[in-house]
């Protein structure tokens, strides 16, 4: 017996060692406030100095658990729709303008879609099948703060 807790030992060390704390992870990497807006739909803010949301990054987690009605890491039109209305109503946002920014653009199977309105900028990165993966909503009149390197 005490030979094989001898044996097993050195193999257990490096995983007791190797472990991570809230502290050193920390210590080495910037935080990042992330909210669930909808289920599967991570809503990361920056905000200005003075406290105000400046940006909004949203994604869709990839996950795998049981209650996900589908294994998708695109964003529907439908949410998105809702969660815009909801994050810069159209008193908020003001008029769309007429065309899309430049900064638009479609490369192989991936888009890249820059809408501009009175106060805010919507840039809805996906796939040219119509899955939107990434979308960007920043404020006009709002600079962001600094970011803190680590």
């Amino acid at each position: 017996m005490l030979r094989r807790m001898l044996i097993l030992l050195p193999c257990l060390i490096p995983l007791f060692a190797s472990a991570q704390s809230a502290e050193d992870f920390a210590a080495k990497y910037s935080t990042v406030t992330a909210y669930e807006i909808r289920p599967g739909v991570l809503m990361i803010p920056r905000f200005t100095d003075y406290g105000r949301v400046c940006e909004v990054t949203l994604e869709r987690r990839l996950s795998l658990t049981p209650q996900d009605e589908e294994i998708s890491n695109s964003i529907s039109s439908k949410s998105l729709s809702g969660i815009l209305e909801e994050l810069a109503p159209p008193s908020e946002r003001g008029e769309e303008a007429k065309y899309l920014l430049p900064e638009s653009s479609v490369f192989g199977q991936s888009s890249r879609i820059v809408r501009d309105f009175q106060s805010i900028v919507v840039k809805e990165d996906g796939t040219t099948s119509g899955g939107v993966e990434m979308v960007t909503i920043r404020w006009k009149d709002r600079p962001c703060a600094a970011t803190r390197k680590k």
